[in-house]
C-alpha cells in the first residue's frame, strides 16, 4: 500500500460527493423551471 493511497481515496470520495451535490442542484433547478 502506498502512503498516498488513503489520501487519494479521500479525494475521490470528496469529489464524488461534490459531483452528487452539483447534480442534485442542477436537478433541483430543473424541477423549479418546470
Amino acid at each position: 500500500m502506498h502512503r498516498g493511497a488513503p489520501r487519494r481515496m479521500k479525494i475521490v470520495l470528496f469529489s464524488r460527493e461534490h459531483i452528487v451535490e452539483r447534480t442534485a442542484n442542477i436537478v433541483g433547478c430543473g424541477e423549479e423551471l418546470k
